[in-house]
């Protein structure tokens, strides 16, 4: 018994009971730790906003080539509408041609790229439409270099593609109003040449003007003719006429100029062959000798 007494003596007390935190600092620390969750949350999703609306989107709605800017939402997108005309014009929507292959969505982080990805767009489909013998086709052509022209943020490579470009589209409009010409020449001439065969006041100036613009007109569509490296389709048969006018002309220019000319401005052959002529010149001749020989007795 002593023993059991001593080691119970020996055992020490419990420990008393830690004091009960107040009610009210248990409500704060759940309200902070919301607040903290929801101020990370906001702060995300704020910044996830930002990060999208400096997106730039490309993207084909129908036949249209379509520009959009990240909205300011985690995702999404919304038009581009630039305040300033000029911006405005250059990312306006693009009318592509019917027969552009499909183009799918792209995004982009900075402006400049999305102005040379777009710059390589419309210069693959401007560049096989301004060589094409089709009038509306490459007048499709023509509009998708101007726009093309009005990217700012295109690398040097590409700008020297703009010129390439430039440089083709002012060649083949040019050659384009060189043929519009050959035509409105050869209704010209076709004009001139009623004139001409008519015995009024203008006829003689319509020859004039014929012996000018007909080989005016054979240059030029040779020229042309030359240029494309082939026969033009469309001016063969008009060719072929000028040729066949032009040499009937040759002929009956060369028949008329013979017998109109004088026996005095015939070559010295053909006044020999005239018996008409010869005797003129020899009686010509024979008058000054005898008067020289009067004079000289």
């Amino acid at each position: 018994m002593e023993e059991i007494e001593t080691q119970e003596q020996k055992t020490p007390p419990p420990p008393p009971p830690p004091p009960e935190a107040p009610r009210g600092h248990g409500r704060l620390a759940r309200l902070f730790v919301g607040a903290l969750v929801l101020g990370l949350a906001g702060a995300t999703l704020y910044l996830l906003a930002e990060r999208n609306s400096r997106f730039y989107y490309l993207s084909q709605e129908g036949r249209r080539l379509v520009i959009h800017r990240g909205a300011w939402l985690p995702s999404g997108k919304r038009p581009y509408l630039p305040d300033d005309p000029h911006t405005a014009r250059i990312y306006a929507p693009i009318e592509l041609p019917d027969d552009a292959p499909s183009i799918g969505e792209r995004r982009f982080s900075e402006r400049q790229d999305l102005d040379r990805a777009l710059f390589d767009i419309l210069a693959d489909l401007a560049e096989e439409r301004i060589r094409s013998e089709d009038e509306p086709r490459r007048q499709e052509g023509f509009a998708l270099v101007e726009r093309a022209s009005l990217l700012p943020g295109i690398t040097g490579t590409q700008a020297e593609r703009l010129r390439s470009l430039r440089a083709e589209l002012s060649f083949y409009e040019g050659r384009a109003h060189l043929e519009r010409a050959v035509v409105e020449l050869r209704q010209a001439r076709e004009k001139l040449e009623h004139a001409a065969e008519s015995s009024s006041v203008r006829g003689e100036s319509a020859a004039t003007l014929l012996r000018t613009i007909a080989p005016a007109t054979e240059a030029l569509s040779r020229a042309l003719q030359r240029s494309r490296g082939w026969d033009v389709p469309e001016l063969r048969p008009l060719l072929q006429e000028e040729e066949k006018a032009e040499k009937r002309e040759k002929k009956g220019r060369g028949a008329s100029e013979a017998d109109a000319a004088p026996a005095s401005l015939r070559t010295p052959r053909a006044a020999a062959s005239d018996p008409g002529a010869g005797g003129t010149a020899e009686s010509a001749d024979a008058v000054p000798a005898g008067g020289s020989g009067g004079d000289a007795e």
